[in-house]
């Protein structure tokens, strides 16, 4: 057991690729690298050139990146059947190029670097080595430093506190080492057991009544289903998604910052950023605001900083709680409900099969009909 005087080890694992690094470099190296004393992974695909980061980085795991997601994802579970999980419109597994049903966005690849994430600490052995993974983006900029991992309990999960689109979102996680080896399992079941994730989607998504799946709903289902959802706390949402000029994206392109020299990708996470550095800006602040009594007022205060510009969001809100329980009822009163017919056909074949059986069966069959149709005229 490590001392408290001893430094934490930390692993900042960078995945898909390292784009943007022309803009956010240097405050990615100041403002988290440094100050959280970190080793640093690239778990990229094997199309782009080395960089700045590739000088910094302690492990770098390339993969092939194909023309079409698909074919690996066919490869990678050993078969079609993960594309059960394919929905028109919606985010999910977007990015695979299927014939017949299109999804947007680029999910499939995200979900892919993760699944080769846990792959490659697995390989390395890795996963026990590191009190913290921090799982990442390159373009993501950090005006303010990131908070040292002596501020964080290591019986919590820390995502960043909005864009979540009716999940968690998954541009930033922070996990403590009894819980990486359960957080690294999140894509598994794409792969291995596609049909069965799709039942249990479906059903969360009906309870939910999430019209579509994204990765951020996903990450949601599968961090319930691992029971790492009660886990998980939010922290002030700091950085930003930039784009450099020339830059390419799958999502929105952003408006042009002079003064950064950038595209600012999501104004809305430009106003959280701005927001939350009102709160946090060094760690002596980070402290104040992470304290488990003193630091309540500031939470309270965010959050409702958040909710005046409409930005506050949150997975499975208590609020909602009856409606979920209302549609779970529904549902489980329409599938018992086709259970019955199910089994009362089953058992009306099998007095068929009885000699003699069926003409008394048909018989009243049709004394119900003439009851219910005298019934149905007597009504008019």
């Amino acid at each position: 057991m490590r001392g408290k005087a001893e430094r934490e080890r930390v692993l900042v694992a960078v995945v898909a690729e390292t784009r943007t690094g022309e803009v956010t470099t240097e405050s990615f190296f100041t403002n988290v690298l440094d100050v959280l004393g970190a080793d640093l992974a690239l778990c990229v695909g094997d199309h782009e050139s080395e960089n700045p980061f590739y000088e910094r980085a302690r492990f770098v795991w390339r993969t092939r990146e194909p023309d079409d997601w698909g074919d690996l994802y066919d490869r990678k579970a050993r078969g079609p059947q993960w594309r059960v999980l394919l929905t028109p419109g919606a985010q999910l597994l977007g990015g695979v190029d299927d014939p017949e049903i299109k999804e947007i966005g680029s999910g499939a690849i995200v979900l892919y670097f993760r699944q080769f994430l846990k792959e490659s600490i697995e390989r390395e052995g890795i996963a026990d080595d590191y009190d913290w993974l921090v799982v990442t983006r390159s373009d993501l900029l950090w005006p303010t430093p990131h908070p040292s991992t002596r501020r964080l309990s290591a019986r919590r999960i820390y995502a960043l506190d909005g864009e979540s689109y009716g999940g968690v979102e998954d541009r930033h996680l922070i996990v403590p080492r009894r819980y990486i080896r359960r957080f690294l399992q999140v894509p598994d079941p794409i792969f291995s057991d596609p049909i069965g994730l799709k039942n249990q989607l479906d059903r969360i998504s009906v309870a939910q009544d999430w019209p579509v799946l994204n990765p951020e709903r996903y990450l949601a289902a599968r961090l319930k289903s691992l029971r790492l959802m009660r886990r998980v706390r939010f922290l002030p949402y700091v950085p930003f998604l930039v784009r450099a000029p020339g830059g390419s994206t799958r999502w929105s392109p952003g408006f042009f910052d002079e003064e950064l020299g950038a595209y600012i990708k999501y104004p809305t996470e430009l106003e959280r950023s701005r927001i939350a550095q009102r709160f946090v800006s060094d760690q002596q602040s980070w402290h104040r605001y992470l304290a488990p009594i003193r630091g309540a007022r500031l939470r309270r205060e965010l959050r409702d900083a958040y909710r005046e510009r409409d930005l506050y969001e949150r997975p499975f809100p208590l609020r909602e709680a009856h409606l979920r329980g209302a549609r779970r009822l529904r549902r489980s009163a329409s599938i018992m409900r086709g259970w019955l017919h199910l089994r009362i056909a089953r058992i009306g074949a099998a007095l068929r099969r009885i000699p003699g059986v069926a003409p008394l069966l048909d018989a009243r069959i049709r004394r119900m009909r003439r009851r219910a149709d005298r019934r149905a005229a007597g009504r008019m």
